[in-house]
């Protein structure tokens, strides 16, 4: 399944990105939800907005 492949986990190791996964409420599909990257692996970024960011994953 997309839970056992893509976890929060495998998301902070791999991609150094903190996000949760889950499913959406109304259609029951997987959705992750992407937070800034982590502490430290964004030295050469600027941040201007630091509102979270919604990726729909959908089968």
């Amino acid at each position: 399944t997309c839970e056992e492949v893509i976890s929060h986990d495998v998301l902070k190791k791999v991609f150094h990105i903190d996000a949760e996964i889950g499913r959406d409420p109304r259609t029951n599909k997987p959705m992750c939800v992407t937070y800034n990257l982590l502490k430290g692996d964004n030295q050469n970024e600027q941040t201007t907005h630091s509102v979270p960011a919604l990726h729909l994953i959908s089968s």
